[in-house]
């Protein structure tokens, strides 16, 4: 999984299956945009772990926010404006997944269904290799004035730790009476952690095994975030570029801002949930 171009996603097409998907980690994006003074949907490049190098082309601002890298040349959560020729390498953090990195003007990328995010299931968008040129968005007016040469910081409500996670709100799914009691006891009770078969599509959860709900079901709409319990017990999130239908009962569903903190959850990090 490499570099991509990401924003937050496609709305409204789900009934012809196509997956929102867009940023894994929404809050880290929008904190990028705004921080170089774009637009919070703007498009910017989205990081896992791996490192990588940018060569700036001309004078910019440039913002990264989120885990997963750590970033030369820059601080994360604050905006810096660097010259042409600079090189800006990322190096992998071990706290976080995916990082952000802005470019005040957004990147110019032609939309496919209303975004420029990547999807590579379904030959959407660009995956980003060595070589690769990109343009900020000249026609994009930014919010910040052109003659200001500072860096900005993010509020520190805004900037945020992976190392641990809150616990995570989560809502009783469409099948959650098809579980018995222990079922939604052990959800809240167990300690998780991603498993290492884990992708854009879908986090799985290693720490303990969900009661089976006891009957089957016939395929029906997938929201983002849905927990999933096949037959064999282990949950699935079903995250960004998930399915839009499923056949696998949905106990519960995590709420919008805790999918941003799941999806920063590198393997080996616990976290609980919580019930909202």
């Amino acid at each position: 999984m490499g570099v991509t171009i990401q924003d937050l996603g496609r709305r409204g097409w789900k009934r012809y299956g196509i997956p929102p998907g867009g940023a894994m980690d929404r809050h880290s994006l929008q904190v990028a945009n705004r921080l170089v003074g774009n637009e919070a949907s703007a498009p910017a490049l989205e990081w896992m772990m791996h490192g990588g190098k940018v060569r700036l082309l001309r004078d910019a601002r440039i913002a990264v926010a989120g885990g997963g890298s750590i970033a030369s040349q820059l601080t994360a959560w604050r905006s810096e404006h660097l010259a042409a020729d600079t090189i800006i390498e990322l190096r992998p953090s071990p706290f976080g997944l995916w990082s952000y990195l802005a470019i005040e003007g957004g990147i110019a990328e032609p939309a496919l269904f209303g975004s420029a995010s990547a999807y590579p299931r379904a030959g959407m968008g660009r995956i980003l290799s060595s070589g690769d040129v990109l343009f900020s968005d000249s026609r994009v007016s930014t919010q910040l004035h052109s003659d200001w040469p500072g860096g900005r910081l993010a509020a520190r409500g805004d900037q945020r730790c992976f190392a641990e996670l809150p616990a995570l709100g989560m809502w009783p799914g469409p099948q959650r009476d098809w579980f018995p009691a222990a079922a939604w006891i052990t959800l809240l009770d167990a300690k998780w952690t991603i498993s290492p078969r884990s992708d854009r599509t879908g986090f799985r959860l290693a720490g303990s095994q969900i009661p089976a709900a006891g009957r089957e079901m016939l395929s029906e709409p997938v929201l983002t975030g849905s927990i999933q319990i096949p037959p064999g017990g282990e949950p699935i999130v079903t995250m960004r570029d998930g399915p839009t239908v499923g056949g696998y009962p949905k106990i519960a569903i995590v709420d919008d801002e805790s999918l941003d903190w799941l999806a920063q959850a590198a393997p080996g990090v616990c976290f609980r949930f919580k019930a909202l």
